[in-house]
């Protein structure tokens, strides 16, 4: 009876502790690549262009320590943005927009981000009705761990105390 008391105050605890909504900052800069459709061509096609922009972003934006500096790098390469997004999908079907723009609610690993309007940068291939690619350029959440193909993992200390109790 003493275990299952504690157990019941540790999952009490844990999911009073652990809330997975979580703003993002209100400084933020939000990048997004969306999908024309959701056939495998489309969805190689953002990944491409995902990729290309992701690498230079992490170029341009490696020693911006705040909101303003990144906003300006972002205005002040977006042709540049636009030609690397033309030269890897050989057309013109898609747009570039730099601004505020409208996120869903999105649950990524174990998080949960509100919906609403962000500062972003966004690349809409086509019509923009297949999966989408996001992440946060500032703060710079897009390029964590990216480079050793790692991701984070987090631990909750009572969930690892409930999982031993229940060994």
């Amino acid at each position: 009876m003493k275990k299952l008391i504690i157990i019941l105050l540790f999952i009490g605890v844990l999911f009073s502790v652990n809330t997975k909504e979580k703003a993002i900052p209100k400084k933020s800069i939000r990048f997004r690549v969306i999908s024309n459709s959701n056939n495998k061509e489309d969805i190689e096609k953002k990944i491409k262009v995902k990729n290309v922009l992701t690498k230079r972003l992490e170029y341009d934006l490696k020693d911006s320590t705040d909101y303003n500096s990144s906003m300006e790098i972002l205005k002040s390469n977006k042709n540049e943005y636009d030609k690397l997004v033309h030269n890897e999908l050989k057309n013109n079907d898609y747009k570039i927009n730099l601004g505020k723009n409208y996120f869903p609610a999105k649950e990524y690993k174990g998080t949960y981000y509100k919906s609403g309007k962000y500062d972003s940068l966004i690349v809409t291939i086509g019509k923009g009705e297949g999966k989408n690619f996001w992440c946060v350029l500032f703060p710079p959440l897009c390029f964590i761990d990216e480079d050793k193909g790692k991701d984070i993992e987090y631990h909750s200390f009572f969930k690892d105390v409930i999982d031993k109790i229940l060994k």
